[in-house]
């Protein structure tokens, strides 16, 4: 195995990550398969490749489950910087 992320890994965490943004959700692995003109199968291979190189989170039966690790952490910095009153 690569010691390092593929230009390609970089490719499909850069759609994941842009999707998440604008969807507010991750995408499914259908949708990284029709954006990148490959099979599900493919999509699924570089999910976990991303998972492997800490880039990527998974849960596992759970669709949409594979997330940016960074985006992540935006979601967690925006949560912490809200401030809600007390009622």
């Amino acid at each position: 195995m690569r010691t390092q992320p593929s230009e390609k890994d970089y490719k499909v965490l850069d759609f994941m990550s842009q999707f998440c943004l604008d969807n507010y959700m991750p995408p499914s692995t259908r949708e990284i398969a029709n954006a990148f003109e490959t099979s599900t199968s493919v999509a699924i291979y570089y999910i976990d490749r991303l998972v492997r190189f800490g880039l990527v989170k998974k849960v596992d039966g759970i669709a949409r489950g594979a997330v940016p690790v960074y985006i992540i952490e935006i979601f967690e910095k925006e949560k912490e910087s809200i401030n809600v009153p007390e009622a």
